[in-house]
């Protein structure tokens, strides 16, 4: 089909999509600014400048995944794995594991929230006996985001989504492996890249600022003219 379409020389064929491509890559270095406490979106950004292009990353389940799958450019075949359809809250950290087991040529990052890092956080114990070195990421908001964020828009209040965590860079020290907590926005690249590079299993957390959410879903609805 695309041999008869290059044959044919539909020039709509070939430009339809480019001010779409322009407008995605617009939104996304928007949220390269240095924000006062880092968001999800921002986390993501610095992430992708540390990571190469064939790296994997495993998302799981949450607000971090909207995000994810708006706004990570992939580069390679196979590099981004997103748990849709059921959406199983927790796959990321086994996910991680198998992604390395599987890869192990390549470095693997696994990025979760708080609320779904610990459904499966006991996996830890499982991937320092087997030797599995990869990178867990925790976007923290102390709260199940996602339901919070569709609890905001819809009800204007969120109810029952709130957690009390515990300190995941010492809940990583008692699995012994490293754990990492950037306290400044200007860190986050620098701790994100050291934790890679080192091809370790280790943690690292960030405490993100949740408000982005809503913000997107007022700049979408404004864009969609949802409600008008």
């Amino acid at each position: 089909m695309l041999r008869i379409l290059e044959e044919q020389e539909i020039k709509p064929f070939k430009t339809w999509y480019t001010h779409i491509k322009d407008a995605i890559e617009s939104d996304i270095a928007s949220y390269e600014k240095l924000p006062k406490k880092p968001t999800i979106p921002f986390v993501l950004h610095q992430l992708r400048k540390a990571m190469h292009d064939d790296d994997v990353i495993l998302s799981d389940v949450g607000s971090h995944k909207m995000w994810i799958g708006r706004n990570f450019p992939v580069y390679e075949p196979g590099t981004c794995i997103i748990s849709n359809g059921l959406a199983s809250m927790g796959i990321a950290l086994p996910g991680g594991m198998a992604a390395k087991l599987a890869r192990p040529d390549v470095r693997v990052v696994s990025v979760m929230g708080d609320g779904g890092f610990l459904m499966n956080s006991q996996e830890i114990e499982t991937a320092k006996r087997m030797k599995v070195p990869f990178t867990i990421v925790i976007v923290n908001d102390n709260d199940y985001g996602l339901i919070s964020w569709k609890q905001n828009s819809h009800r204007g209040r969120a109810v029952g989504t709130k957690l009390g965590n515990p300190d995941f860079v010492k809940y990583a020290e008692s699995f012994g492996i490293k754990g990492y907590k950037p306290e400044r926005s200007e860190d986050v690249f620098k701790i994100l890249k050291k934790a890679i590079d080192s091809n370790e299993l280790c943690l690292v957390v960030i405490d993100v600022d949740a408000s982005e959410n809503l913000k997107l879903s007022a700049k979408l609805g404004k864009n969609l003219k949802i409600g008008k």
